[in-house]
Protein backbone atom coordinates (compact mmCIF):
# COMPACT_ATOMS: atom_id res chain seq x y z
CA UNK A 1 0.00 0.00 0.00
CA UNK A 2 1.48 3.56 -1.03
CA UNK A 3 2.46 5.89 1.72
CA UNK A 4 -0.23 9.20 1.91
CA UNK A 5 2.09 12.26 1.18
CA UNK A 6 0.80 15.13 3.73
CA UNK A 7 3.51 17.93 2.06
CA UNK A 8 6.83 19.34 3.16
CA UNK A 9 7.07 20.00 6.88
CA UNK A 10 9.68 21.33 8.76
CA UNK A 11 11.32 18.15 10.32
CA UNK A 12 11.33 16.65 6.78
CA UNK A 13 13.42 19.64 5.33
CA UNK A 14 15.68 19.63 7.71
CA UNK A 15 16.40 16.13 7.90
CA UNK A 16 16.91 16.13 3.90
CA UNK A 17 19.44 19.27 4.37
CA UNK A 18 21.42 17.35 6.53
CA UNK A 19 21.56 14.41 4.71
CA UNK A 20 22.92 16.63 1.92
CA UNK A 21 25.15 19.10 3.80
CA UNK A 22 26.34 16.47 6.72
CA UNK A 23 28.93 18.02 9.10
CA UNK A 24 29.97 21.08 6.62
CA UNK A 25 27.13 23.25 7.91
CA UNK A 26 25.97 24.18 11.10
CA UNK A 27 22.95 22.74 12.79
CA UNK A 28 21.66 26.62 13.01
CA UNK A 29 22.47 27.35 9.57
CA UNK A 30 20.26 24.16 8.36
CA UNK A 31 17.36 24.93 10.20
CA UNK A 32 17.40 28.78 9.05
CA UNK A 33 17.94 26.89 5.42
CA UNK A 34 14.85 24.68 5.91
CA UNK A 35 12.57 27.75 7.39
CA UNK A 36 13.43 29.40 3.99
CA UNK A 37 12.45 26.15 2.29
CA UNK A 38 9.30 26.01 3.58
CA UNK A 39 8.67 29.56 3.41
CA UNK A 40 9.26 29.66 -0.33
CA UNK A 41 7.49 26.28 -0.80
CA UNK A 42 4.34 27.47 1.28
CA UNK A 43 4.38 31.20 -0.78
CA UNK A 44 5.31 30.11 -4.06
CA UNK A 45 6.89 33.91 -3.64
CA UNK A 46 10.47 34.63 -3.09
CA UNK A 47 9.16 38.27 -2.25
CA UNK A 48 11.39 38.76 1.06
CA UNK A 49 7.76 39.48 3.02
CA UNK A 50 5.38 36.70 1.07
CA UNK A 51 8.62 34.15 2.06
CA UNK A 52 7.52 35.14 5.83
CA UNK A 53 4.10 34.85 5.76
CA UNK A 54 4.06 31.86 4.11
CA UNK A 55 6.52 30.27 6.87
CA UNK A 56 4.78 31.63 9.63
CA UNK A 57 1.06 29.79 8.06
CA UNK A 58 2.57 26.86 7.18
CA UNK A 59 4.65 26.32 10.56
CA UNK A 60 1.78 27.80 13.11
CA UNK A 61 -0.94 25.61 12.00
CA UNK A 62 -4.72 26.74 12.83
CA UNK A 63 -3.72 29.08 15.66
CA UNK A 64 -1.70 31.42 12.88
CA UNK A 65 -5.26 31.43 11.18
CA UNK A 66 -7.25 32.63 13.61
CA UNK A 67 -4.93 35.39 14.72
CA UNK A 68 -5.00 36.55 11.38
CA UNK A 69 -8.59 36.49 11.13
CA UNK A 70 -9.03 38.07 14.34
CA UNK A 71 -6.73 41.05 12.76
CA UNK A 72 -9.21 41.85 9.95
CA UNK A 73 -12.07 42.93 12.67
CA UNK A 74 -12.79 46.64 12.87
CA UNK A 75 -12.72 45.79 16.64
CA UNK A 76 -9.02 45.34 16.94
CA UNK A 77 -8.14 48.54 14.98
CA UNK A 78 -6.87 51.52 17.15
CA UNK A 79 -7.61 53.99 14.41
CA UNK A 80 -11.06 53.46 14.29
Amino acid sequence: MAKVRKGITFKVTRRFLSGLFGEDVHAKRISSLANATLGVVSSASLAVNTIGQGLALASAGPAAKTRHQASGSDALKPWN
